[in-house]
């Protein structure tokens, strides 16, 4: 979670300069509106990261009393899924203006990306796997 943090906080300030500046822009409406949406979907990428790290780190495989008071994996994917769904808004966005797609490939690319690591390390903690769909299924 935390290279998802990083990724999104490093793509944001990348936005905010282009912004700031205008590298890029050309004096161009529609991409300072795309810039200024994708910092906002990087907001809430942003203040998402806190809730899922917390629930990552209060999951505990075996509890010492034996209990299973662990909340059920959908709870931890959709944590996910709103990290994914904000990101992916901005990636669209973005994908769709080759000008822009050229200046912020890596970083709007990355940011994306380690949504995906986030999904395969809850898969692993929980012991399940997902599908495209978000459907889960028990791991083998």
């Amino acid at each position: 979670m935390d290279l998802n943090q990083r990724a999104v906080a490093d793509a944001d300030a990348k936005f905010d300069s282009m912004l700031r500046f205008g590298a890029g822009l050309d004096d161009d409406n529609c991409t300072a509106f795309i810039l200024r949406r994708c910092r906002l979907e990087y907001a809430a990428v942003t203040s998402t990261i806190p809730e899922c790290r917390a629930m990552a780190q209060d999951y505990k495989k075996n509890n010492p009393d034996g209990a299973n008071r662990q909340l059920p994996p959908e709870d931890y994917f959709k944590c996910s899924q709103r990290l994914r769904r904000n990101t992916e808004k901005c990636y669209d966005r973005v994908f769709g203006e080759s000008d822009l797609w050229k200046l912020l490939f890596d970083e709007v690319m990355e940011a994306w990306q380690r949504t995906s690591l986030v999904d395969a390390m809850l898969e692993e903690m929980l012991g399940v796997s997902t599908d495209h769909e978000g459907r889960i299924t028990v791991a083998n």
